[in-house]
């Protein structure tokens, strides 16, 4: 399982005193995109291959409050799968310093190709970090492909 760290600031706390609800959002696709980073596909190159990810759908489920100046960790696998990559589901969670689990965020989307504005079957050097993406144990193929 791949994880990057965070730290909640005081500007992912909403006026209740917890981490505010679209902060799970943008702590997972941080953890996303550092993945690419981390394995040689940084966002420049997404911009440089004219194409980008899209979310079609999101489920966030909540577990424990975070609070302010907590110490988190946000996982990274993937759950369901293209052969091609074209579309994809992750699975993420948000883990409080004491390992338990403040977050589960189940994420769907595609690439898209942002001159044609498609659903697009991204470039094979983008392919090649996609497949080094940890798998959840369950783990499954998606039938839909894009077609040429």
């Amino acid at each position: 399982m791949y994880t990057t760290s965070t730290k909640a600031t005081w500007a992912h706390i909403d006026a209740n005193g917890h981490l505010r609800n679209t902060a799970y959002s943008e702590f997972a696709t941080h953890a996303r995109l550092q993945f690419f980073d981390d394995h040689g596909f940084p966002p420049k190159e997404l911009a440089a291959n004219n194409i980008g990810p899209v979310m079609t759908r999101e489920e966030l489920l909540y577990y424990r409050e975070v609070h302010m100046m907590e110490n988190l960790k946000v996982s990274c696998q993937l759950s369901k799968a293209t052969k091609d990559y074209s579309r994809f589901q992750f699975v993420q969670y948000i883990f409080k310093e004491n390992g338990k689990k403040a977050a589960k965020i189940t994420l769907e989307g595609l690439w898209l190709n942002l001159q044609l504005r498609k659903t697009a079957i991204p470039p094979q050097a983008l392919i090649d970090v996609c497949a080094q993406i940890p798998k959840t144990e369950d783990f499954e193929w998606l039938d839909k492909q894009v077609r040429s």
